[in-house]
């Protein structure tokens, strides 16, 4: 088959492993394409396997699709930091087809640990195809020194983004969100705290706001300026959030007077389209909630001469995306002032509208990916759960390690299963099976006639006593 067959044969299998582990279709179409040089490679043909996935990889540690014991042996490139190429004899795996080996792969790729952490932390779930390559070599999947750019070119060249599509975020395509901090340098000093810049406040705010968005699935933030010290024309900023799902400028608003106690209320000012005003509301009332302010927050729709009256927003209007300015209270008001000033209520104040603005989008939050199960090292088993914690210092009712039922395991400190006898605090003896295989450190106590059995049964509870 030529390349473009490989890609139609590669894509059913690299979009359903995402099943197994939210890793980026394209990047596993590149990744087999790269790999196995579009399905033509020795070891994809006579091994089936398209990544170039070796026998052993950071222990064998993780769940694997591999049936641990078909290899197939073969030299392979080497590249040391200099580029220097050497030749390698080292065994890869065999798989019985294609799609075992995109399961293993996605397997591999969610689980393997390096030390105490996923060799590719932060991989899955991200949706940046860029840095999933790179997280991909960061974690020393390969030792080409232009592998991402090699993968990232397949996917432009192939337009493979096409087949990353998850059901999450607006049209089941990826929202893409323009953040603007309204001002730059030292500017807008308030009348009621000479150490407040709104200026400083918008900086750090809208590094906040981006940074609790993209613990989202779904979402591609941008910014409008490189730092704070950069100024940049009202128009060029909306006008940058060309393709994005929502412009949006944080600011604090500031009345005619010096000082003016008795105003505070949250504003969204929105396009004159109205194409912002529904979020702009939700965020309006978002900050109202947070920052506990007197007056309800609102929205305005302001019309000028040519289009909308707010430069930033009439840029955002003519590139299509709608867009809104987000005014947090006012730093004409002390209160006001002073609650704005304090870094932990911007972060919160972030967290609360990035929070409204996946719920607006419907986005998902990221959840580090974890597949439970039993894993070995060189001092011995442990166990792993979803959220990536293990049991340590005490029993845990696991389902066995090679077997098909479920059974007591006693875990040292340290997080290791013990094996051997012990005794209970009510003086019984009890024994954790030390024969490798199918009943390995499965809980076994003395009968009435001191006799080992299998932990006794309860048939109500459904789990052993020990």
């Amino acid at each position: 088959m030529n390349k473009e067959e490989f890609i139609e044969y590669m894509a059913p299998m690299a979009t359903a492993a995402i099943n197994y582990a939210l890793i980026l279709p394209s990047v596993t179409i590149a990744q087999a394409c790269l790999e196995s040089a579009y399905g033509t490679s020795d070891l994809a043909v006579n091994a089936h396997n398209v990544f170039g996935m070796k026998a052993e990889l950071s222990g064998n540690t993780w769940p694997s699709a591999w049936d641990g014991t078909s290899i197939y042996t073969k030299k392979s490139p080497e590249q040391d930091e200099q580029g220097n190429t050497t030749y390698l004899e080292s065994d890869f795996r065999r798989y019985p087809d294609v799609q075992q080996s995109v399961i293993d792969h996605t397997l591999y790729l969610a689980g393997a640990m390096k030390g105490s952490e996923l060799r590719y932390k932060g991989l899955v779930g991200e949706l940046s195809y860029r840095k999933a390559a790179q997280i991909i070599k960061d974690g020393g999947y390969a030792t080409d020194i232009n592998y991402v750019d090699k993968i990232c070119s397949i996917i432009e060249t192939y337009d493979l983004t096409l087949y990353d599509v998850f059901g999450i975020g607006a049209g089941n395509k990826m929202t893409k969100i323009c953040i603007d901090a309204g001002h730059y340098g030292k500017y807008n000093q308030s009348p009621c705290n000479s150490a407040y810049y709104e200026s400083d406040m918008v900086w750090k705010l809208h590094l906040l706001l981006k940074k609790h968005l993209e613990e989202y699935n779904g979402v591609e933030i941008i910014t409008t300026r490189p730092n704070q010290e950069t100024d940049r024309v009202l128009y060029d900023r909306g006008a940058a959030s060309k393709g994005c799902n929502l412009f949006i400028s944080l600011h604090s608003n500031a009345t005619a007077s010096a000082k003016r106690e008795s105003i505070d209320y949250p504003a969204a000012y929105c396009a004159i389209n109205h194409s912002a005003d529904e979020i702009g509301l939700k965020l309006a009332k978002c900050v109202e909630m947070v920052m506990q302010t007197q007056q309800e927050g609102h929205i305005e729709n302001v019309p000028g001469k040519n289009g909308d009256y707010y430069g930033v927003v009439r840029g955002a209007t003519a590139v299509g995306t709608p867009g809104l300015i987000l005014e947090h209270s006012f730093h004409t008001n002390s209160r006001s002032t002073a609650w704005l000033m304090d870094d932990g209520n911007l972060e919160r104040l972030a967290e609360a509208e990035a929070a409204v603005i996946a719920e607006h989008y419907g986005l998902t939050k990221k959840q580090t990916s974890y597949i439970p199960g039993w894993y070995s090292d060189d001092i011995g088993w442990w166990y792993r759960n979803e959220d990536g914690s293990y049991p340590a210092g005490t029993w845990a009712w696991l389902h066995e390690a090679t077997g098909d039922t479920w059974a007591w395991y006693l875990f040292d400190e340290r997080g290791y299963m013990l094996k051997g006898a012990h005794r209970a605090p009510d003086g019984r003896l009890f024994y954790l099976c030390e024969d490798p295989g199918i009943n390995e450190g499965k809980c076994m106590v003395t009968d009435d006639q001191g006799a080992l059995q299998i932990a006794e049964y309860d048939t109500v509870a459904k789990r052993y006593l020990i």
